[in-house]
């Protein structure tokens, strides 16, 4: 999808918080997500720069690309080739992509291998699950030793990372082999013995951490005999994209299997991981349909939606299964903030796709962010595997369920009332309706 990472290089911390931009001088980490936000947000009028105060200074950049060449590429303050020899530091972050797919069902998805996707290529990214620790090896120019050393990680979400909206987690590296506790927090701890110049870190998301794409930042600190310490900065260059986990008891999606089902078949192998099955339509055979939620871009598109439901702004809300579900209603079909679909019930057709002509969710999906404008055309199934594609993607267990007789109260009464005229005429009162 995108590649947010400037320059990797090792860098020295400091000075860093008395750094100030003015209005023709931005970093090029702040230029990449002003990109990334005009590309995904705002080419719709309901959404504003100017709605996140931190980048409204920035906002001429986003209207007149030709200031971009104005634009300060030095966003940190770099060490010198001495320094770096000097202190111990990270030369090599390994994600362990194939061992944690596989120990977090996350193998299927196509962004976890290097490919070309529109003649661009695309570099691996890590899929995992919340709830459940994912291991990475890290590699130094030196032996790591805990009583000399120091290891902090830092994780962040959104164009805005902030602590207060669960976007910025900090956490040290535990050092002394513990076990992880139940405190609903960020963990990290040291897996193999020390001194090494080889460490394995188990990192455990909390099983309320906002899903989304996560950047890893890895801050080595060495500690001398005065007590002074210096850290060095290393950013890891591609995203870590943490779902829902219905395989995690604690998690409020967890699908468990039914003791009292007959066939011995984990559930969570159709309402996750099948990207392929049917949808119905009144008087007609089961239509079957690719929902694809593993295809190249797929995931990434579906965090977009749910993003944008909520302005752009990513906060705990994206880490409450409810919350994400009301989004993904919202953003399938057109009506609220410009979604996917533009639901049509009769012809003509000749704008758009005829609703019956769809077999999949991903053309669809795809076309919606390829051109930035909702798809014509849906109707009831099409919205239906969408929606499951979108929610199987995410990690939310989802089916399409067919209901032939569908009533509409609309004014909230849970009764469908009918007013009968003396000739024996029937009219649904205020709207209600069945059909």
């Amino acid at each position: 999808m995108h590649r947010r990472s400037g320059r990797r290089d090792v860098s020295p911390v400091r000075n860093r918080e008395s750094r100030r931009y003015g209005p023709h001088k931005i970093s090029y980490r702040i230029l990449t997500e002003l990109k990334y936000w005009r590309k995904y947000y705002l080419y719709n009028d309901q959404f504003d720069i100017c709605d996140i105060p931190t980048y409204k200074p920035y906002k001429k950049f986003l209207d007149d690309e030709s200031l971009w060449g104005e634009v300060n590429t030095d966003d940190e303050d770099n060490a010198d080739e001495e320094e770096i020899k000097n202190e111990i530091h990270v030369t090599e972050i390994n994600l362990n992509i194939v061992q944690n797919a596989s120990n977090h069902h996350t193998s299927d998805y196509k962004c976890l291998k290097e490919r070309t996707v529109d003649g661009k290529k695309e570099y691996a990214t890590l899929v995992v699950r919340r709830g459940q620790l994912f291991s990475i090896d890290m590699t130094f120019n030196r032996e790591y030793d805990a009583k000399k050393h120091d290891l902090k990680l830092q994780f962040k979400s959104g164009l805005d990372p902030s602590p207060l909206r669960g976007t910025e987690i900090t956490i040290m590296v535990d050092e002394n082999l513990n076990k992880f506790d139940n405190s609903g927090k960020w963990q990290a701890r040291v897996a193999n013995k020390m001194p090494n110049t080889k460490l394995e870190i188990e990192v455990l998301p909390p099983v309320k951490c906002v899903i989304g794409e996560w950047d890893l930042h890895v801050y080595t600190i060495s500690k001398d005999k005065r007590g002074t310490s210096k850290q060095l900065h290393r950013k890891h260059d591609e995203d870590i994209i943490i779902l829902f986990n219905p395989w995690c008891k604690e998690d409020e999606v967890y699908f468990p299997v039914d003791p009292d089902y007959e066939i011995d078949v984990d559930p969570r192998e159709e309402y996750v991981l099948n990207p392929v099955g049917s949808v119905y339509r009144t008087g007609q055979r089961g239509l079957a349909w690719r929902f694809g939620q593993f295809d190249d871009d797929i995931v990434q598109i579906c965090l977009m939606l749910v993003r944008r439901y909520f302005r752009g702004i990513v906060n705990q809300k994206m880490g409450d299964a409810g919350q994400v579900a009301r989004a993904i209603s919202s953003m399938v079909n057109s009506n609220n903030i410009d979604g996917v679909l533009v639901g049509k019930w009769g012809a003509p057709y000749d704008d758009g796709v005829k609703p019956w002509n769809w077999t999949g969710s991903t053309k669809i999906l795809k076309q919606y962010h390829k051109e930035e404008r909702p798809v014509k055309f849906g109707q009831c199934w099409v919205f239906s595997g969408v929606t499951v594609t979108v929610c199987r993607a995410l990690g939310i267990p989802c089916r399409s369920v067919t209901n032939y007789n569908s009533a509409h109260d609309t004014d909230r009464t849970n009764e469908i009332e009918y007013l009968i005229a003396s000739d024996g005429e029937k009219s649904a009162l205020r709207g209600d309706s069945v059909w």
